[in-house]
């Protein structure tokens, strides 16, 4: 009898080692001195000693497909936040950051316009003010030098011009370039010059205008800022009114010496506004009828500055 339990014994003993051979099962405990053990999910099925000093992280854990010298090692990446170089940042980031004296000419010009436009899309208040002279008036024909006197008076007669537009108000027709939805959209390729001094607290911003010939109504330097005498005004208004009557093949504008003038607060609202345009009229052949007719060359020379004040935001 005792030698069946015994046997009963051996063979459990022997299935119980056989059990463990083929799941390949082994069990330590731990050690006191040295720490937890890891369990790594590894095809060797090995273990990894974890220091008591630190918990057990995410971080700590190996990866799967590992091996215990690689997973030793597993530490969270570090990361360094690092500021764009200055060649990184935009040229509208940069202008921002500059009071218009420390602004490029572009960058002074593209301020200019926006500053300007606003006056128009944001429906700001102010005053206008239109003085017109006559710099110069030639005749070729000696005998129409008496027609002088009448020349300037009908050119002059009805150029005063004074507006006041409210806040609010539409001034599309009343601020230069009238009739346009913008005041200013000068280009680097329309201007000579563009400055930027102090004035007290004040930015004064001057833009100085290529000369042109007979600019177009639309797509000119003169079209994206002022208010201008084209050949179809000289034909229709300018003639007509000193009794000229000239073919438009004889006619040329010239403008020369044209400049706009900002002058801007530290927060970019205006103070005073001035356009400055100076045209020579040139009109050959023409004929003038005052009392007599006389056939003659005319060379007129006009100026006319603007004034806008009183800006109301």
């Amino acid at each position: 009898m005792k030698f069946k339990h015994i046997l009963a014994l051996v063979l459990i003993a022997a299935l119980v080692f056989s059990l463990c051979a083929c799941f390949k099962v082994r069990v330590e405990l731990p050690v006191a001195t040295t720490g937890a053990y890891v369990y790594s999910n590894t095809a060797s099925d090995s273990y990894v000693t974890q220091s008591t000093a630190a918990p057990l992280t995410d971080a700590t854990l190996p990866t799967a497909g590992t091996d215990a010298t690689s997973s030793t090692s597993a530490t969270v990446p570090s990361v360094t936040v690092t500021q764009p170089s200055s060649s990184s940042v935009t040229a509208s980031t940069a202008a921002a950051a500059k009071t218009p004296d420390q602004m490029t000419s572009s960058e002074l010009l593209a301020y200019f316009n926006e500053t300007l436009n606003k006056v128009k899309t944001d429906k700001v208040g102010f005053k206008k003010s239109k003085l017109t002279s006559i710099l110069d008036l030639q005749l070729s024909n000696s005998a129409a030098n008496t027609l002088v006197g009448f020349v300037k008076g009908a050119l002059l007669s009805d150029t005063a011009d004074e507006t006041t537009v409210n806040k609010g108000e539409d001034g599309t027709n009343v601020f230069s370039p009238s009739g346009k939805p913008y005041v200013s959209t000068l280009t680097d390729a329309d201007i000579t010059s563009i400055t930027c001094t102090k004035s007290a607290n004040n930015y004064v911003i001057t833009v100085a205008v290529k000369s042109e010939t007979n600019p177009a109504a639309n797509g000119s330097a003169m079209s994206r800022g002022f208010d201008f005498m084209t050949v179809d005004d000289v034909v229709n208004i300018y003639a007509p009114k000193v009794g000229a009557t000239v073919a438009e093949k004889d006619i040329e504008v010239v403008f020369s010496d044209c400049t706009a003038t900002l002058t801007v607060s530290p927060d970019g609202k205006i103070d005073n506004y001035k356009t400055y345009v100076k045209g020579v009229m040139n009109m050959y052949n023409a004929t003038v009828k005052k009392v007599v007719t006389i056939n003659t060359d005319l060379a007129i020379t006009l100026a006319s500055t603007t004034d806008y004040t009183n800006f109301v935001y």
